[in-house]
């Protein structure tokens, strides 16, 4: 009986190299029945304090290489500890396991300008410094305020 070759390369199943997502690249029916886990590349635009009452929430707005934002969240007293000491403003980081889901309500003021999607830090999330010189967008699209 000859011995089974293991080592043998694999093209079909391989992962493709897949381009990060860009926050102007989904729409609302996109993310139904689908995964919402993602890695994305980002630039940490506004860092808001820690909200005072229970120290268990705290609001980002994030940027990608088109100038798009988005709101991000993190909760829980111990994820938002650690993402506190973690992002900084103005710098840019490569984040895997962050989720989007849609904005329920209108508890939170700020959006994403083209669609109603939020992006949830988890105890998943992993955060890592992105070391490539990223050319970020000179005019970044505004984000609104609603009343």
């Amino acid at each position: 009986m000859e011995p089974a070759v293991l080592n043998r390369e694999r093209v079909a199943l391989d992962k493709k190299n897949r381009m990060p997502m860009l926050f102007d690249d989904y729409s609302d029916e996109d993310f139904y029945g689908v995964q919402r886990k993602y890695s994305i590349v980002a630039r940490v635009e506004v860092k808001f304090p820690i909200e005072p009452r229970y120290r268990d929430r705290q609001h980002y707005i994030l940027s990608d290489i088109n100038g798009a934002k988005i709101v991000a969240i993190a909760t829980r007293y111990e994820i938002v500890k650690y993402f506190n000491s973690l992002l900084h403003e103005k710098h840019v980081y490569k984040m895997h396991n962050v989720w989007f889901g849609l904005n329920l309500g209108a508890l939170i003021n700020f959006r994403h300008l083209n669609g109603t999607m939020e992006l949830y830090f988890t105890q998943q999330t992993v955060v890592e410094p992105y070391a490539v010189p990223v050319q970020m967008s000179p005019f970044p699209k505004t984000y609104i305020l609603e009343p």
